[in-house]
């Protein structure tokens, strides 16, 4: 049976040439010399063909054919890499498989495959993308099988693209944790929930801006504060010594909306907390996590967690951070938007708002898991060094002390631009996120405020909660020390006023003493002015003593 002699590619008819080229006519494909040498395997036989062949019209073959494919390799990456040139990326997509479909090791197709799906026209791009910290391109399946299969200039390349993309990952990831370590002490003094937010000075008293049902009347007495969370219902405070406070907020919460999420007295060796709507956290010195409030989405369900380094509640969640960079949540009742945090690695820090969490990487990127749109900014940041979220807000501190901020969702263009208004911001060492606002802690203990909500920003406008973010613990260490003096002072002078009261006490008795004993001893008629004397002394002595008590 004879077979005609049909291009490879696309089927189409070959047409000779001069030379013993032979050109498919539908896609252009040549073949080679050496491939007409060869010819076409089909039914039987070997053909076998010496000197220049030159071929019009139709051919027809009997027998299997011996086919060299390179020149037809090498026509279909010239032709994808024409394509990506010309940004044709489905196109330049079809002539690289098909390219692989001659050789399925193809390292120069696989790359040109990973090209077309990065949109990357040409290698200078791809380079960038590669080194880019926010792009996943070095993940891609492609790529993988144009590294296995690579050799010569193309394996020194992509081996070159692979050390300055480690370089650059690690300076990111030095940069970030460098950073961190500097802000470290600012973390926690500061936090944001809808129209709320409350600071902790220096001293370890507690500072408030907002809604006066936020329990500010409350936490005017805390003392010894080193950290401090607002959730939905309530405010949370860290004491020095491990120990934690809460209060509720007034007068909208009523007791059956009370669920005993200030139920925290007993809580001890603490190093930090995080507060929800309803429920309010605590992370252990040793790695444990306890939790109380509002169970009925499991939100309390954190007994059986360990090396745990950071924690994080958000509605009706509670996410934690473990030493090794993954994340656990306590579970949902009803679908859960965030099921695939647990695929997060190197994570240094997280935040949620009731839609979306975000992860921050060990080189400064976010990792958005959730109800999010790639589309949206937040996914292109780098060096990111801590992050918060608000009501569809998300707010990032760059390791440089500037500020990146988003508001995503169906909102005014005009508001977008106030909650985001934080280009400016400079020296900036804290960040928090309320009801579609940002603020921003500085260097010098200030802080900068962005939103329409002009109440809290002329409020916050006149914080001060350290000199310097350098001598904070210096500062909390002179400050519990005048605190400590002054508490002695006070103790002291309460000694003294109650040793006098004592002697006052007892000089006031002894004249009593003497008084009735004189009077029981009165005689006579003339006795009578004295008596009226004593027994108005008496009445005297007594009230004195009763101010005394």
């Amino acid at each position: 049976m004879a077979a005609k002699l049909q291009c490879e590619i696309c089927g189409g008819k070959l047409i000779g040439k001069p030379g013993g080229i032979f050109e498919c006519d539908s896609c252009g494909v040549e073949y080679s010399t050496e491939w007409a040498k060869m010819k076409i395997q089909e039914i039987r036989g070997t053909v076998t063909v010496e000197g220049t062949v030159e071929v019009t019209g139709k051919v027809q073959v009997d027998g299997p054919v011996k086919v060299d494919s390179s020149a037809n390799i090498e026509a279909l990456l010239k032709r994808g890499n024409i394509a990506l040139e010309d940004g044709e990326f489905k196109e330049a997509i079809d002539f690289f498989n098909n390219a692989l479909n001659i050789d399925a090791m193809c390292a120069e197709a696989y790359l040109g495959l990973t090209m077309s799906e990065e949109r990357c026209k040409n290698r200078d791009e791809f380079h960038d993308a590669y080194l880019s910290l926010t792009s996943d391109c070095k993940n891609n399946k492609h790529l993988v099988r144009a590294k296995q299969y690579c050799d010569g200039m193309l394996k020194d390349w992509l081996d070159m693209l692979d050390v300055e993309a480690g370089r650059i990952e690690k300076n990111a990831v030095e940069r970030v944790r460098a950073f961190r370590e500097k802000i470290v002490c600012c973390q926690h003094i500061i936090s944001a929930y809808g129209d709320h937010v409350v600071g902790v000075r220096t001293d370890g008293t507690v500072v408030t801006a907002g809604h006066c049902y936020h329990g500010a009347d409350e936490t005017a007495d805390w003392t010894d504060i080193t950290a401090i969370v607002t959730g939905g219902t309530h405010t949370v405070g860290l004491r020095k010594d491990g120990s934690v406070i809460a209060t509720k907020f007034k007068p909208i919460l009523t007791i059956d909306s009370y669920y005993g999420q200030c139920e925290v007295s007993d809580w001890t060796d603490i190093v930090a907390v995080a507060a929800g709507y309803e429920h309010t956290v605590g992370l252990k010195r040793n790695g444990t996590v306890v939790a109380v409030g509002r169970n009925d989405n499991h939100q309390c369900e954190v007994s059986d967690w360990k090396d745990i380094v950071s924690i994080t509640a958000v509605g009706e969640s509670t996410f934690g951070l473990k030493a090794n960079g993954t994340v656990v949540k306590t579970p949902r009742t009803y679908g859960d938007p965030r099921r695939n945090v647990f695929a997060w690695t190197d994570i240094v820090a997280l935040t949620a708002d009731g839609n979306t969490a975000l992860g921050l990487k060990m080189d400064g990127t976010l990792l958005p898991r959730g109800n999010y749109d790639p589309g949206h900014p937040e996914r292109e940041w780098t060096d990111i060094a801590a992050i918060d979220a608000g009501n569809g807000n998300f707010v990032g501190l760059k390791t440089d002390g500037t500020v990146s901020a988003v508001l995503w969702g169906m909102f005014p263009a005009e508001e977008r631009k106030s909650v985001c208004n934080v280009s400016e911001w400079k020296n900036i060492v804290a960040v928090t996120a309320g009801k579609h606002y940002t603020v921003g802690l500085k260097a010098d203990g200030t802080v900068l405020f962005a939103g329409k909500n002009e109440n809290l920003r002329r409020e916050v406008s006149n914080w001060k909660l350290f000199k310097s973010y350098k001598t904070i613990e210096l500062e909390r260490s002179e400050e519990m020390k005048k605190r400590s003096e002054e508490m002695k002072r006070v103790i002291e002078e309460r000694m003294a006023i109650q040793k006098r009261a004592e002697e006052e006490r007892n000089t006031l008795s002894n004249e009593k003493t003497n008084l009735l004993a004189e009077l029981s001893n009165l005689r006579g008629l003339f006795t009578g002015k004295r008596r009226r004397e004593i027994e108005t002394r008496l009445a005297e002595i007594n009230a004195e003593l009763k101010k005394l008590q």
